[in-house]
């Protein structure tokens, strides 16, 4: 359970036109069971973000499968960027999981929390919601085709990116204008 999470914004965008190629097709098997013949890749985009050292920190995520996107964004009230971080990637993963996915690949340009999740740095998991959301990302990653990428942060080179590092401070300004 992540501490301290003060909203969530769901949504769905579909681009280009939809056809029934874009889903998964079953088919019977020999024992007359259904069995899926394609796999669905999705690419998994997160970013966690901070206007302020003392502040909040928000987080975002975006699902692209076959110019299909879904999206969730929120603030945590009081939280490390780390956190925000692996809390944007357990729930980019979650909602591709949500949809159907059986191929993942999840972007990151927070190089510390690829590593936490390939087992490196657990000195560092000293907070309990971080440490969760690490966790959780590792299980999947034992029973799904769930691949790591960095990315190079703030360059523009990777538009999935740009717009969930955009979208965490989107909601974070939001805040700040609720409150002021």
């Amino acid at each position: 359970m992540i501490p301290h999470l003060t909203g969530v914004r769901k949504g769905f965008v579909q681009i280009g036109t939809f056809s029934a190629k874009n889903h998964r097709a079953p088919a019977a098997s020999a024992r007359g069971r259904v069995r899926y013949t394609t796999r669905m890749h999705v690419d998994i985009y997160s970013d966690g973000s901070r206007l302020d050292l003392a502040g909040p920190v928000g987080w975002a995520c975006e699902v692209v499968h076959q110019g299909r996107r879904w999206h969730e964004s929120g603030v945590i009230a009081s939280a490390s960027l780390i956190l925000a971080e692996a809390h944007g990637a357990r729930c980019g993963v979650a909602l591709a999981l949500h949809h159907g996915a059986t191929a993942l690949d999840l972007f990151l340009d927070a190089q510390i929390v690829i590593d936490l999740i390939e087992g490196r740095h657990h000195h560092l998991l000293t907070d309990p919601a971080l440490a969760a959301c690490v966790a959780q990302i590792q299980a999947w990653r034992t029973s799904h085709a769930l691949r790591l990428h960095k990315v190079k942060a703030h360059s523009g080179g990777c538009s999935g990116n740009s717009w969930v590092d955009g979208e965490a401070r989107r909601v974070l300004n939001a805040l700040r204008v609720r409150r002021g």
